[in-house]
């Protein structure tokens, strides 16, 4: 006698549809995360470019307090 699911004939080679689009899914999630990564770096690399990350750091460092006493309380401040 044989079984239940070799008498049915119902297995099929084709996936089923819920499972179709996962990895489309996948594959957008990680380009999404991959091209906002890539877009902040190119931001970061202008901000560089145009002087406005080393002016920003002087200015920070020009607020600094000084000693070991001073630096927690400019953290702390902040």
């Amino acid at each position: 006698m044989r079984s239940r699911t070799e008498s049915t004939g119902c297995r099929s080679k084709v996936p089923l549809r819920k499972d179709q689009g996962q990895a489309t899914v996948e594959f957008a999630l990680v380009l999404l995360a991959f091209l906002a990564v890539v877009a902040g770096l190119g931001a970061l690399a202008d901000f560089g470019r145009s002087g406005a990350l080393s002016n920003h750091a002087a200015y920070g460092a020009s607020h600094h307090v000084g000693g070991e006493t001073g630096a927690w309380a400019d953290v702390l401040a902040y």
